[in-house]
């Protein structure tokens, strides 16, 4: 929500653009140390240009399930892939964009919040 004029605006963006292959929306941290997804092949520092490759991009789905690794490949955690949903745009926004991500965010609609 974001506030203009002393009146609060509800807004709504989305992400558009050519994913560069950063990495960064299949990586986050578990009590402080970095996992990654365990069809991400890293062929460089996360957040470079085409730092990544999913080993499974042709057949991936949103909830698919995945195991996360740490950087040794040891395994950490069971979750799913978000692909194309609603939290996959909240992890580039969160974790992406400004910090290697080429995708760029702008408004789809705005209102004034009620």
């Amino acid at each position: 929500m974001l506030e203009i004029h002393g009146k609060p605006i509800a807004v709504k963006f989305s992400l558009s653009g050519t994913c560069n292959c950063c990495g960064k929306c299949c990586q986050f941290n578990v009590d402080g140390r970095p996992v990654y997804c365990e069809n991400l092949l890293v062929k460089k520092a996360l957040g470079e240009e085409n730092a990544t490759e999913c080993t499974v991009h042709s057949t991936k789905y949103d909830q698919m399930p995945i195991r996360m690794l740490d950087a040794a490949g040891n395994f950490v955690l069971d979750t799913v892939c978000a692909v194309d949903s609603k939290s996959e745009t909240k992890a580039i926004f969160e974790r992406g964009v400004g910090r290697g991500c080429s995708l760029v965010w702008s408004v789809v609609s705005e209102g004034e919040f009620r």
